[in-house]
């Protein structure tokens, strides 16, 4: 399935799995790489000595044997305190695809374009695009509506039609409660260039999660998700558990 982004990654397919702090793992990474999507880590998943170079070095192998690819993912706020460690590694293994989070993707997107890869970053309004596309960009994560963690406030029916229509040359990637083909031809048909799928990859075989979590995922519906401030400072989108109610609702 070719898009502009398949055709700017080389994928075979216009699917992220999203990153996902502290579930996003190597074995995930390597099946993404294997079946033609682009598989994306956060890169605070490896914060001992050593580990995300070594990763990085692993999945460049991997890579080159299949037809996927395999991505970072930066918090750029200040209150990253491995950020700047993270992004030199990075670079330095020529890391050929970045999303970055929270904050100014300017230093990123330098880094990367040093060597050609591709820095897509996270938006939730026009704001947030506009300042990323005047720092050069290559795309957009429009992070909408029911998007698992955070979340954007606009449903993606209007964000996706307003990035395109006021950035109609950069790419943009739906992200947000997309978790069949049905509602990836839907973000297509919007307008968007690929999806990005988190949730449903936590119930993989290889995500190294509780059975406890894999069977929220799979039985929680739309009435069990709720949305918090208190998580994080930023608006996320949980699963209406007991402990969640106790500590975050």
């Amino acid at each position: 399935m070719k898009t502009n982004f398949t055709e700017q990654t080389g994928i075979a397919y216009p699917i992220i799995m999203a990153p996902m702090f502290l579930v996003s793992n190597e074995a995930m990474m390597q099946s993404a790489i294997r079946t033609g999507i682009m598989g994306v880590f956060p890169t605070l998943n490896y914060r001992k000595e050593g580990e995300l170079d070594a990763l990085i070095k692993r999945l460049h192998q991997f890579k080159s044997e299949n037809q996927g690819s395999f991505g970072v993912n930066l918090i750029v706020q200040k209150t990253n305190p491995l950020y700047n460690r993270h992004l030199k590694i990075c670079v330095e293994n020529k890391v050929p695809f970045y999303i970055t989070s929270l904050g100014s993707p300017r230093e990123v997107i330098e880094a990367a374009h040093s060597y050609s890869a591709k820095v897509y970053c996270d938006v939730t309004n026009i704001g947030h695009a506009e300042k990323c596309a005047k720092l050069g960009c290559d795309g957009f994560i429009a992070v909408g509506q029911g998007a698992g963690g955070h979340a954007g406030p606009y449903a993606q029916t209007v964000l996706i039609p307003t990035l395109r229509k006021h950035f109609p040359s950069i790419p943009v990637i739906a992200a947000g409660g997309i978790a069949t083909g049905d509602g990836i031809a839907a973000m297509i048909a919007l307008g968007a260039t690929g999806v990005s799928i988190g949730t449903r990859y936590i119930a993989s075989t290889e995500a190294e999660v509780s059975d406890e979590y894999k069977n929220s995922i799979l039985n929680s519906g739309m009435d069990n998700i709720v949305m918090t401030e208190r998580l994080s400072g930023t608006p996320c989108n949980i699963i209406n558990t007991p402990y969640a109610k106790k500590n975050w609702l």
